[in-house]
């Protein structure tokens, strides 16, 4: 969107620059109400040109400390704005003024349209929505133009006092600033984030305004905690409580199997849950019991998930709940423990050793210690209780450093109400579930299933006696097939979603030909079963029975 104001401010700058020159005006109240009302007798005098100008300068917050003149003055520009078919302006200017400066009374008396006014500052505070902690810790400046507004040009610039070492900056969609350095946007809402190793994450949503230069200062709240004077392999009583209390246990429902257990820790005071991607990966239900007992299923959604760095985010219908920090401070060698409900049980806290951070940063934490069964997913923290990492295999962990990226979507996909299904998230990745029965006359027969499949994930192998039956996400998989005194036979069968195959192997070439027919194939609405049963012989082919939902195709009897 183009804005006219500089075309406009041109006609009126001598005007204005003269009025800004008197002394004292710009810190003045009396000057901010001269200037809102000389820009009002424009617009009733339908000089919308010096309108804008003379509002845009009354409501500079350099000019006096904020006041019913500045709101009066934001609900004039938006007014001009409006009656010259500049909405998205309008209703940027009431957002910017809603988030810094609080709610405003809107005389409707004074405007020509009152309707649309309210609207837009209605819409403005439903944008704005409730002031979080992490306004407090984010400090706004404006630096306002002398002379008019540059068409569609605003200006965002990360201030440097007070920086913690090494924050870098992320604006959505246009990239990342470093302190000191400025990036020119079109004027709207951006939501940023601040990031810096060994501080927690942050992020605000600041509007740009045209022609404006907004100015962004963080200030950072450290995660790291003063060393405990205590031995390096012991864990205070004090963590240890706190840690179980930040703990989650659920449940995971996929089809065809039986529910199984993971663990989540709250990193968020707004009910993120983090955990693996894996103790969620295929589910369809989860479940999950607070520490103090209370239960949550549906409400359950997916703000964030990486598949490669194996993290995902969920967001519980909870508020106010305390949280673990991260930290990406791990040194080869240290001591951590890992907090897990195993089999669903109690929370239990178990001591182990990091090996080393293979090919930091982008590798994974390989532990000198094995992880039980039952507490993969579960969270792996450090003497004073920050989470250095997610327990993923019996000796390996994902670090908390993988987790920064998914944690800053998360927070941005809360904000904005973009939750994604548990079974949305499952179809997307293809990693909803389906079953295969094998079987086969061949003699002590052992299926080996191997996955084909890129979306799949080396540990999906599965090899057993038949009959036994094979569930994983859905897509082709191979099959070989190795009966007592036979000869390795080999073949492909599909997985689909939500449905049980019976697979009988190998098959029979009917005639002696090259055509493999069918033996049996079973079909019922909402679960397919299909099968092909070796008979052997010289059959010339298959008699097709019709038995009403089923269809049976059965071999000739000579």
């Amino acid at each position: 969107m183009t804005t006219k104001i500089s075309r406009r401010a041109a006609a009126v700058v001598s005007t204005v620059a003269a009025l800004l020159m008197t002394p004292g005006a710009m810190r003045a109240q009396e000057e901010r109400e001269t200037l809102v009302n000389r820009g009002i007798d424009q617009y009733l005098d339908f000089q919308s040109d010096s309108a804008i100008a003379y509002l845009m300068a009354a409501v500079d917050p350099s000019i006096a400390p904020p006041d019913n003149q500045l709101m009066r003055g934001v609900q004039f520009l938006a007014q001009t704005l409006l009656s010259e078919g500049e909405e998205d302006l309008a209703s940027l200017w009431m957002r910017w003024a809603v988030r810094h400066f609080g709610e405003m009374q809107i005389d409707s008396a004074e405007f020509d349209d009152p309707e649309s006014i309210g609207n837009a500052y209605f819409a403005a505070v439903g944008f704005v929505g409730a002031s979080a902690a992490e306004d407090s810790m984010t400090r706004t400046t404006w630096e306002w133009p002398a002379f008019g507004v540059p068409e569609n040009v605003g200006i965002l610039r990360i201030g440097q006092e007070g920086l913690a070492l090494g924050v870098s900056v992320n604006v959505e969609g246009h990239g990342t600033l470093q302190p000191g350095q400025t990036i020119s946007l079109p004027p709207g809402s951006y939501v940023i984030d601040a990031l810096a190793s060994g501080f927690d994450s942050l992020q605000v949503t600041r509007e740009v305004l045209p022609g404006v230069t907004s100015v962004l200062a963080f200030d950072l709240v450290s995660i790291v905690v003063e060393e405990v004077a205590v031995a390096p392999d012991v864990l205070p009583e004090d963590v240890d409580a706190t840690v179980r209390d930040r703990l989650a246990r659920f449940t995971a429902t996929r089809f065809g199997t039986d529910p199984t257990c993971g663990t989540g820790v709250f990193v968020g005071r707004n009910g993120l849950l983090l955990t693996t991607y894996s103790a969620i990966r295929g589910a369809e239900e989860l479940e999950v019991t607070l520490p103090d007992g209370t239960r949550i299923g549906r409400e359950i959604g997916v703000a964030a998930w990486d598949t490669r760095n194996n993290v995902a985010l969920l967001k519980l219908p909870v508020a106010n709940t305390d949280s673990l920090s991260l930290t990406t401070n791990v040194s080869d060698e240290q001591y951590g423990w890992i907090a897990a409900h195993p089999q669903c049980g109690a929370a239990s806290v178990n001591r182990l050793q990091v090996g080393r951070w293979a090919n930091r940063p982008v590798g994974l934490l390989e532990l000198a210690d094995s992880v039980q069964h039952g507490e993969q997913g579960g969270p792996i923290f450090n003497q004073a209780g920050a989470v250095i990492g997610l327990a993923m295999g019996a000796l390996e962990a994902v670090p908390a450093d993988h987790v920064t990226i998914s944690l800053g979507e998360a927070r941005r996909n809360v904000a904005d109400n973009r939750l994604t299904a548990l079974r949305a998230v499952a179809t997307e990745e293809n990693h909803l579930y389906g079953s295969v029965m094998i079987q086969s006359e061949l003699e002590n027969a052992r299926a080996r299933v191997s996955p084909l499949e890129d979306w799949h994930w080396p540990e999906t192998a599965s090899s057993d006696l038949v009959p036994f039956t094979f569930t994983g996400p859905v897509g082709r998989y191979q099959l070989e097939l190795q009966g007592e005194g036979a000869p390795v036979h080999q073949a492909e069968f599909t997985i689909d979603p939500g449905m049980l195959k019976e697979v009988f192997e190998p098959q029979i070439v009917a005639g002696g030909g090259g055509f493999p027919w069918p033996i049996a194939l079973l079909g019922a609405a909402g679960a397919a079963v299909a099968g092909v049963l070796l008979l052997g012989g010289d059959d010339p082919g298959p008699v097709v029975e019709d038995r009403g939902s089923v269809v049976v195709i059965l071999p000739q009897r000579r």
